[in-house]
């Protein structure tokens, strides 16, 4: 399969007196699995279809390669498309949906066979050729979809929030399925979800959206652990946020004062100076019971199995923090107990308003 570079360049997409992209630019690596994430509504699927060439932009330009692709029509784009509903044809057989791309660019008859058996092969589906669509489960389905995109050979696969419609057991099995099957094609994949643990898991690098604007692009793990804004913060993950005021700041290390007077000390770059508003951002897995620290009550206690979750009192609000489960004992509810962070674990944020639970308010 081939691959190619995706370059967007302020792309817009207004619908009348609504603006769905907001001047997005953005660029996909060849071979590189890059996902758009975020709420319904925040435009990653109309980025998609722009990319496809089912929409046009208002504004900006596109490109594969070194190629303006912006007007060029969609089957001249070399790309393939799985959609949330798979859109497979009922009426054919599963190698006759595989094969359906094919026949409409006019492939000899002779390559076709070979071509759709080595793509269901591909996507462990082989000696089903035969089976019609509606005797397939639910996962077969999405994979045949899969198969009818690669054996087209793309540039680049598209792919619009594909797991969706699957269980949670069968969209995680699903989900390793896929990531196998990109790095072995090292097709460049764009995929659209609104999933954070999806996009956490197949991503080499992902954008996250929100009201048809880029909040933040970066690895995984970047974006995890070094959220722009609270809305990322909140929207990848879960994150206790505090407002604070910087109190110190030398060099990457800072302290600040939370609002009920506790002070935490953390350490990475920011550009708020001393005296300025922020908020503090702790993901739950950082906040640990400590013999010093920050003092709250546990309100509530879940067991999630691999881990406890204690929903605290803290700096006046409701926070959520997270303990290992080694076979102890849960910790008490109603119990007071301090709680530490480590100061690489805790991120400074723009402040803005949240509510009382620690959440940024939409």
């Amino acid at each position: 399969m081939g691959m190619v570079e995706v370059r967007l360049e302020s792309l817009s997409k207004q619908y009348g007196s609504v603006t769905a992209v907001d001047s997005v630019s953005l660029t996909v690596g060849q071979g590189e699995f890059f996902s758009l994430l975020g709420p319904s509504g925040c435009g990653k699927t109309t980025t998609l279809r722009i990319v496809a060439g089912l929409e046009q932009p208002s504004a900006g330009r596109l490109w594969f390669g070194d190629r303006d692709v912006t007007r060029l029509p969609t089957h001249e784009r070399r790309i393939g498309m799985v959609f949330q509903s798979y859109a497979l044809f009922p009426h054919l057989s599963v190698a006759g949906n595989v094969a359906y791309g094919l026949r409409a660019r006019h492939e000899a008859r002779a390559d076709i066979g070979p071509k759709v058996e080595r793509a269901l092969e591909r996507v462990r589906l082989g000696g089903l050729g035969q089976r019609r669509v509606h005797e397939l489960s639910g996962g077969q389905q999405q994979r045949v979809a899969l198969a009818r995109a690669m054996v087209l050979e793309p540039d680049l696969l598209l792919l619009d929030e594909p797991l969706s419609n699957l269980d949670a057991a069968l969209r995680t099995e699903t989900r390793a399925e896929l990531r196998r099957l990109q790095r072995e094609a090292a097709t460049t994949s764009l995929y659209v979800t609104h999933d954070q643990e999806e996009a956490l898991a197949l991503s080499d690098r992902l954008a996250v959206l929100r009201d048809g604007r880029l909040q933040q692009v970066g690895t995984p793990r970047e974006v995890y652990s070094q959220p722009a804004n609270a809305f990322v913060a909140t929207f990848l993950g879960r994150a206790n946020l505090a407002p604070a005021t910087v109190a110190e700041r030398v060099g990457d290390t800072w302290t600040v004062r939370l609002d009920n007077g506790e002070h935490v000390t953390g350490s990475g770059h920011t550009d708020l100076a001393p005296g300025s508003r922020a908020l503090l951002c702790v993901r739950p897995e950082s906040l640990v019971p400590a013999e010093s620290g920050l003092v709250g009550n546990i309100l509530d206690i879940a067991f999630i199995g691999q881990r406890y979750e204690y929903e605290v009192s803290l700096a006046g609000q409701r926070w959520l923090a997270c303990e290992a489960n080694r076979g102890q004992s849960a910790r008490e509810r109603g119990a007071t107990t301090r709680w530490a962070v480590e100061p690489d674990a805790v991120r400074l944020l723009p402040y803005e308003e949240v509510s009382c639970d620690g959440v940024a308010e939409p």
